[in-house]
């Protein structure tokens, strides 16, 4: 149940993407290494262009969990304070770049741009 074989796959990318086959491919193995879809065999752990080889979106894998359509990977840094001081530093950086060095007013227009 929603899942795909690597032929559907490698077609649904080149036909989406317009890619060809290695590029289609190589773009899979991408989603496979960032967790976007993964297969269901186990002994395959990247895209294999057959009907043998199953696959399955994430979300699908464990939709009851919040944001389930990719697994992270990244870390939390676990000292809070050095991260609230990175994020101060570079909120006062940016803050430094939106300011107008004649005026020194901040250009919060500036900040969607």
């Amino acid at each position: 149940k929603n899942s795909f074989t690597g032929i559907e796959a490698l077609a649904a990318l080149q036909d989406e993407f317009v890619l060809k086959e290695d590029e289609a491919i190589a773009f899979g193995n991408q989603l496979c290494k960032a967790h976007i879809w993964h297969p269901l065999v186990k002994s395959y752990h990247m895209l294999e262009p057959s009907e043998k080889c199953i696959y399955r979106l994430q979300r699908f894998h464990m939709p009851e969990i919040l944001n389930s359509f990719r697994i992270w990977t990244t870390t939390v840094d676990s000292d809070t304070m050095a991260l609230i001081l990175r994020l101060t530093h570079m909120l006062k950086q940016i803050e430094k770049d939106l300011t107008n060095k004649e005026t020194g007013e901040v250009n919060y227009a500036r900040v969607q741009t």
